[in-house]
């Protein structure tokens, strides 16, 4: 009888390739380890991914300054500073506006307790909303209330986050800085460490990788800047005071997808009323937001998105909706650019497996 002969697989690792996948243990040994300490250093991981988001869109502008003679420091220090000079701007823009609502919030604050609230919900619903029974009004008039109650006892707690955010936008400008200045160190020190044989796939990879994430990015401010300056427009035309800075807090709010319109609505909707006092300035701030929301649902977001990470419509629509009941907040921000690198992996490692025979 013959023996039927063993086969074995013998699997070569040459001490480059050896030393590029611990690398790559290492890597994600680190995000992982981020990733499960993320909700305790809210401090640290905010302002370092807004700063890579702020790199990664600035990063075009300082190699430009680099190509007509800007060392990469002066051309990052460039860039910084203009991006400085904006923020404190914007600021300027803003303290007057905000300190008007602030007073108007703590003059309220001061002249209603919550007995004196719940008679003023009551009698607004009377009048304004009469069909709805008495049994409803004092239903809503209490869920109001409570509200009103656990914003007065919990409002210590915003001093603490008040002091976060004032650390967070000290952080920023300098993590973006590093970034800008030092990333080019990093990744060519990863690509050093890449193996000759996965060179050319891995290289193409990281940089399409690299477009995908840049272009949701640029893509995701366009959309807010189309959902601020509707915004604007419909604001004006309905003459809500404070249109402006309404405008500017939906489209600041929609870098996180969708959440624009409803920021804004909500904030709309209470100055109005505040303002004119009436259901129907309620009524026009929810007209507004809801074609604003529509807007954004249908044009801004599905083509402005698909065009820019090269998606599907629809795909882009089911990714935000999917990421976002799965994974909230974080689901609905970073749903795209998931999507969009995922796609670009397995595009690429077919392509390579096929013309590189790996």
């Amino acid at each position: 009888m013959k023996k039927q002969a063993s086969s074995t697989v013998i699997i070569n690792f040459d001490r480059q390739t050896l030393v590029f996948f611990v690398y790559l243990f290492f890597l994600a040994f680190i995000v992982w380890a981020l990733l499960k300490i993320f909700p305790y250093s809210g401090i640290i991981f905010y302002p370092l991914l807004i700063s890579m988001m702020l790199a990664i869109i600035t990063n075009p502008f300082v190699m430009k300054l680099e190509k007509i003679g800007f060392s990469r420091t002066m051309a990052t220090v460039v860039i910084v500073f203009l991006l400085l000079a904006l923020f404190v701007s914007l600021v300027f823009f803003l303290i007057p506006v905000v300190e008007k609502q602030l007073n108007e919030i703590i003059s309220f604050v001061q002249q209603t307790s919550p007995d004196e609230l719940r008679v003023k919900v009551i009698t607004f619903l009377k009048k304004n909303l009469g069909f709805i029974k008495s049994d409803f009004r004092q239903v809503v008039a209490e869920k109001i209330v409570v509200l009103y109650s656990n914003f007065l006892q919990n409002s210590f707690l915003l001093i603490p986050s008040l002091i976060n955010f004032l650390i967070m936008l000290v952080l920023i400008p300098f993590i973006t800085f590093f970034i800008l200045k030092d990333g080019r160190k990093f990744k060519k020190a990863l690509i050093e460490k890449i193996p000759n044989r996965f060179f050319e796939p891995a290289i193409n990879l990281f940089y399409k990788v690299n477009s995908q994430i840049s272009n949701y990015f640029i893509s995701q401010l366009l959309v807010a800047f189309c959902v601020g300056f509707l915004s604007f427009i419909l604001l004006l035309l309905f003459k809500v005071p404070y249109a402006a800075f309404i405008a500017l807090v939906a489209g600041v709010f929609n870098i996180i997808p969708y959440l624009g319109p409803v920021s804004g609505g909500l904030l709309a909707a209470g100055i109005n009323y505040f303002s004119k006092g009436t259901i129907g300035a309620v009524i026009d701030v929810a007209l507004i937001f809801v074609l604003v929301r529509m807007a954004d649902d249908f044009i801004f977001t599905p083509n402005i998105m698909s065009k820019g990470v090269k998606l599907y419509p629809l795909l882009v629509i089911a990714a935000i909706f999917i990421g976002g009941e799965m994974y909230g907040f974080w689901g609905l921000l970073l749903a795209i650019p998931v999507v969009a690198v995922l796609k670009v992996i397995i595009s690429e490692v077919f392509i390579s497996l096929k013309r590189y025979h790996l």
